[in-house]
């Protein structure tokens, strides 16, 4: 009898078992289907990455500049609350570069700065798993800056979810440079200006600038009261008394300068006391960022040359002889 029981009691347990084991095992693989997938990294989460660039070789100020902003999600989760942050360039405290346009709109973001933004521009909005898009972005550069700055300019994303790769998630881009020539000119005079006689002007120009200056002009207004003589460097024009040097230095490079001597000559005619005034400029295609330096005058008064009268004869003298002097 207690053998019967015994078996029936095994016959009962197996029986349950053979049924359990199945259901048992197919739990978990349920649970494990509605588990999100794991990312690149193997984490949970949503990856996010930016990047930026500009397609603008250079720029000069008071343009503008376009930027670009890719930017995604890798997965496998979905970016809630995502957040990207533009924070623009600043020389010694000042930004230099002001919100004018985006495309965020067409994109699905929420454009969060105002118009005329200048020092950190910021978008929201949600992304999918495998989602990518590109910001544009346009800046207008200030118009009164100087030239040979490059802008670095950073962008980072972050959103709500956790985050399993950060370092994709911000981005440096340095440029586009702004870059403009720099020219300036100097005149100085030699000596005293006597009438009838030669005064020397000395002409040195420069470019002090990181780009050569196109179609450059040095243009020198002779005073009326000279007449031109010579240039060490032989002008291009001469019109009355305005003297032009051009198709020499058409292009004229960074870190340049030239030194140019000109003579004239005072007429006879010209008052002792007759100041004379000379204007010389330089001008260039090329947009300057401080064209202030680019004129230069000089002046000087026109004085008699100093005279000295000698007088010598002989030592001796017989009457009725005639006697030389020589003055």
């Amino acid at each position: 009898m207690r053998t019967r029981c015994a078996l029936w009691v095994l016959t009962t347990w197996g029986l349950l078992l053979l049924f359990a084991l199945p259901t048992l095992a197919w739990v978990p693989e349920r649970e494990a289907k509605d588990t999100p997938g794991p990312s690149a990294t193997g984490l949970a989460g949503a990856d996010l990455w930016v990047s930026k660039y500009s397609d603008t070789s250079d720029t000069i100020p008071g343009r503008t500049v376009k930027y670009y902003i890719p930017f995604g999600n890798r997965g496998p989760d979905v970016a809630t609350n995502v957040v990207i942050s533009d924070t623009l360039p600043s020389i010694n405290g000042r930004h230099i570069l002001t919100w004018e346009w985006d495309n965020a709109y067409t994109l699905g973001l929420t454009r969060q700065h105002a118009t005329g933004e200048r020092r950190t521009l910021q978008w929201r909005g949600e992304l999918q798993p495998g989602a990518s898009a590109t910001l544009e972005v346009v800046l207008r550069v200030a118009s009164d800056i100087s030239s040979c700055l490059t802008l670095p300019n950073v962008v980072a994303i972050h959103s709500s979810v956790p985050d399993p790769n950060r370092e994709d998630n911000q981005a440096i881009a340095y440029g586009p440079p702004i870059r403009l020539p720099e020219l300036s000119i100097r005149k100085t005079v030699e000596g005293v200006a006597v009438p009838g006689e030669n005064i020397t002007y000395t002409l040195v120009y420069s470019n002090a600038g990181c780009v050569a200056a196109q179609d450059v002009s040095v243009i020198d207004r002779l005073p009326a009261q000279v007449t031109f003589v010579s240039a060490s460097v032989p002008p291009d024009s001469l019109e009355g008394n305005t003297v032009t040097w051009r198709d020499a230095i058409l292009d004229f490079g960074p870190g340049q300068s030239v030194t140019i001597s000109l003579v004239a000559r005072v007429k006879d005619e010209i008052l002792t006391g007759t100041v004379l005034t000379n204007t010389v400029v330089i001008t260039t295609a090329s947009v300057e960022n401080s064209p202030e330096n680019n004129v230069s005058t000089v002046t000087t008064t026109v004085k008699r040359a100093d005279m000295a009268l000698t007088k010598a004869c002989p030592s001796t003298a017989l009457p009725g002889q005639e006697i030389d002097y020589v003055l």
